[in-house]
């Protein structure tokens, strides 16, 4: 696909309010969420609920799609578990121990593998990378609803493969929306591990 700076924008001029609303909303679901701010989950809420109209009707990314539904839902977990004020239930910055990543890669490798042979069957511009990049999202998410501060090199990986994606797609409002996350998801794994150290440091 030919593409220009120049084409960029005139693309950009293009787009509905469904997808810089979409935009918007994610970038300040991710600036809230390497903040640790609880807020995030409302923003990624929106996010997730413009995204999917956007990845079915418009880009036929159907795993995306669902992904963004999913996204919803673990959003109103997020949220709740974050909010919650019992003190026995805070969630506090944490890291995977070597079992956590074991399980966390071989099950959504797995996983990305029964996604994959459905996808394929279906038509996904991209069924093994489309399925792989749901399921590890899937993942990343829940460590991030869990505070474990390896969510962020996750979100860093699949961000940048999320971005050549988008783009061949025709999605380069997404595509640029997944650069402004790789970055933001460089400083959220910053954030996180300052508070990390300073909790550890007080134990």
């Amino acid at each position: 696909m030919h593409f220009t700076l120049t084409a960029f924008f005139e693309e950009l001029k293009g787009f509905g309010w469904v997808q810089w609303l979409a935009f918007l909303s994610g970038v300040l679901y991710i600036v809230y969420a390497s903040k640790d701010k609880v807020i995030c989950w409302l923003w990624g809420i929106l996010s997730s609920s413009l995204w999917a109209y956007a990845s079915f009707f418009q880009l036929k990314l159907f795993s995306d799609s669902i992904l963004q539904i999913i996204y919803i839902g673990m959003g109103i977990w997020g949220w709740y578990r974050w909010y919650h004020k019992n003190n026995s239930q805070i969630v506090n910055i944490t890291t995977l121990n070597s079992r956590g990543w074991l399980i966390s890669i071989v099950t959504s490798t797995l996983v990305s593998i029964i996604l994959t042979y459905f996808m394929s069957k279906t038509k996904a511009a991209f069924p093994a990378m489309d399925a792989f990049l749901t399921v590890f999202s899937i993942n990343a998410t829940i460590l991030l609803i869990q505070k474990k501060i390896e969510n962020w090199w996750w979100w860093i990986v699949i961000d940048l493969i999320n971005i050549p994606v988008f783009i061949i797609r025709g999605g380069h409002l997404f595509a640029l929306l997944f650069i402004i996350y790789t970055i933001l998801a460089i400083k959220g794994l910053f954030e996180w591990n300052k508070k990390l150290n300073l909790a550890t440091s007080f134990q």
